[in-house]
Formats: C-alpha cells, structure tokens, sequence
C-alpha cells in the first residue's frame, strides 16, 4: 500500500471517530460511560484482528445508525457506499421483537458478508467483555442470548473470526 494510501485512510478512521463522537454525544452506557467508549473498543477490536481501514471506521460508526440520527445517506455522503452498507448491516430494526432477537442475529450473522461479520463479532466481544462491571439481570440475559447466537452459527469463517468466537465464548463461560 502506498504512503498516500496509507494517510487516506488513516484519515477515514479519525473522521469516523470524530463523527462517532459526535454523533453519541451524551449518550451514557448502562454503566455510566460515555457512550463513545464502546465504539471506541469496537473500532481497536476490529483493528486487533486485522481489519481494514473501513471494517476500523464501521467499528467506530456501527451503531450510528440504531442509537442517533444519523440516516444511511449522510454515511454514503460523509464516508463511502461501503461503510454505509456495513453499518446497515450491523443495524437492528427499531421495531425489532425482543423475544426473536436472536434469531435474526443469528440470520444475519449467517448472511452478511464475511468482512462484516468480523465487526459484529468484535461488537458481541466488547459488550460480554463488560460483564465484570454489569447488573447481574443484564450479565444473565445477554449471556443467554450470545450462547444462543453462537451455537445458531452456520457457516465457515475466517481463522480471526474463529478467534473471536472463542474468545467470547469463553468470556461468557466465566459467567
């Protein structure tokens, strides 16, 4: 990759964390967090098992589109159709059944492009990693709910993949 390639897309990255920033502007984790501190771990898990310059910018934007208001054409705009999509995929409906979430992860994990994958995993990774610090209720569901998601997976992954998978797993077999 050429020098100048290299600067782009490092430019791409920091312009998702800015717009990240700004976008979960005074949005708080259930721990008391700001908000941005989650996208943050995503975008440097996706970075961590070797992810591109735009898996990195949707770690950082991945939940852009489900927790503000930022719409599907301001991403095409401000990054590129690529990201754009990536995010879409990561998006939960917002009318989305609670008791039939985890099938349609489950759907969507078998379905979408394998460079996305990564990014849900990494997402999935984060948020069981906070377990330590979370009410024991959400500890309980979310555990229940990524075993399911993992046993429902059907299809071959990359060897990182398989990594993260492991490693969730066996952060949830600690709880």
């Amino acid at each position: 990759m050429s020098i100048l390639q290299e600067m782009a897309n490092l430019q791409m990255i920091k312009k998702a964390e800015e717009f990240a920033t700004k976008k979960h502007e005074g949005q708080i984790r259930k721990d008391g967090r700001p908000y941005i501190v989650h996208p943050k771990a995503v975008a440097e898990l996706v970075k961590t098992y070797g992810g591109d310059a735009e898996q990195i910018s949707t770690g950082w934007l991945h939940d852009t589109l489900e927790d503000t208001k930022t719409t599907y054409e301001e991403l095409v705009q401000e990054f590129n159709q690529i990201i754009a999509d990536y995010v879409h995929y990561l998006t939960n409906p917002k009318d989305l059944d609670k008791s039939k979430k985890s099938e349609f992860i489950i759907k969507k994990l078998n379905t979408m492009p394998l460079d996305v994958v990564m990014i849900k995993l990494c997402d999935r990774l984060d948020n069981v990693s906070d377990f330590k610090t979370a009410d024991p209720n959400f500890v309980r569901s979310y555990k229940q709910e990524t075993q399911k998601v993992l046993d429902g997976l059907d299809r071959n992954f990359t060897s990182q993949q398989q990594k993260i998978i492991a490693q969730i797993q066996s952060t949830i077999d600690r709880y």
